[in-house]
């Protein structure tokens, strides 16, 4: 594909410059840097920890006898000091 668009723009050597951007294509290093690629990993399972609290705590709190209504994250904010700190 890559030599036929050569082709079609008649560059020279388009072989060669084909083989060129087909194996710079296949290189590794145009993913994320490890370094970066292990932050976004870690922050993905830091929200989705944060997720799974955050929906233990609804349940718990939705079944309180006392408040007589399901509450929702927002209600639930205002009492973020009856749930300690997420």
């Amino acid at each position: 594909m890559v030599a036929r668009a050569h082709h079609r723009h008649r560059r020279h050597h388009r072989d060669q410059k084909a083989a060129a951007i087909q194996a710079a294509l296949r290189e590794p290093q145009l993913g994320l840097p490890a370094p970066t690629a292990a932050a976004y990993g870690s922050a993905a399972t830091a929200l989705a920890k944060l997720l799974i609290t955050l929906n233990e705590h609804l349940r718990r709190a939705n079944s309180w006898p006392s408040l007589g209504r399901k509450l929702s994250a927002d209600a639930l904010a205002l009492r973020a000091g009856a749930l300690g700190v997420v």
